[in-house]
């Protein structure tokens, strides 16, 4: 798995990754190609399907926007294939970057937000964090007057929409 679709069932349900509703959602179709349901909703946007486990029936995904104020975030969540129980698997502040591990019930974690130094994880599909696996350290930069990035909001032309930004100055600038 991993991407905009995924199989599972041995076939009998097939999820892709639409914008057939204005935003990137996941549908569930049967090997017919019938349409079983959207299987979440909502004004944010899905990235990735991470993991199907058709045993318990979840569906494994990352969003961008799903989290207040996180626009330029992606989070993973967990929801089942009838779109009951959603839950946020990563609440940490931060940018999400799952990867699955293969025939186990983990995922590998990787966050950071644009001024903090990535932290990796190993996480359980509960969500749980089971271990630390590395945490970066940005001492070695800030001591050669390194400055991190800064992010910035400003308002579309229209005076409703929030443009995200990403502004990088130079170590010598006042």
């Amino acid at each position: 798995n991993g991407g905009d679709w995924a199989v599972a069932n041995g076939g009998e349900d097939v999820f892709w990754v639409s914008e057939r509703d204005g935003w990137g959602h996941i549908y569930r179709y049967a090997s017919n190609g019938t349409l079983k349901n959207q299987v979440e909703r909502g004004s944010y946007k899905v990235a990735d399907i991470v993991r199907v486990d058709s045993t318990r029936r979840h569906v494994f995904f990352t969003a961008w926007g799903k989290e207040a104020g996180v626009a330029h975030y992606a989070s993973l969540y967990r929801v089942s294939f009838d779109g009951s129980g959603m839950t946020l698997l990563s609440p940490e502040p931060g940018n999400h970057t799952i990867r699955p591990v293969p025939r186990a019930p983990y995922f590998i974690d990787t966050y950071s937000q644009i001024a903090t130094p990535p932290v990796t994880v190993l996480r359980d599909v509960d969500g749980k964090v089971v271990m630390e696996l590395a945490r970066g350290d940005d001492t070695p930069l800030r001591a050669i007057s390194w400055t991190p990035a800064e992010v910035f909001t400003v308002k579309a032309r229209d005076g409703v929409t929030d443009l995200w930004g990403i502004l990088h100055k130079p170590s010598s600038f006042d």
